[in-house]
């Protein structure tokens, strides 16, 4: 399930989990870190899997679940943020 994931590509080929495999650094996107209280990634998740910390595939799904969480609120945010931005220009 997580190759499917991670892998899973649109009709045009474009590879939709790219942006959520890895966390940004805190140098890339500081504001990341200020507005996202539990960071997830997809490597996260893998590295968990290694490890077998999922006892249950509901386990996972809460992790997959936070990651999507996170990235709605981040890009809620930022397109708040440039909305703003043409009103005000």
């Amino acid at each position: 399930m997580y190759d499917l994931m991670v892998n899973f590509k649109t009709h045009d080929g474009k590879e939709v989990a790219r942006p959520f495999v890895e966390l940004p650094t805190r140098k890339e996107l500081p504001d990341y870190y200020e507005v996202i209280p539990n960071p997830m990634d997809f490597e996260r998740i893998r590295k968990k899997l290694d490890k077998g910390r999922y006892c249950t595939i509901e386990d996972m799904g809460a992790d997959v679940r936070l990651l999507c969480e996170n990235a709605r609120v981040l890009f809620s945010l930022y397109l708040l943020f440039f909305l703003h931005i043409i009103y005000v220009c």
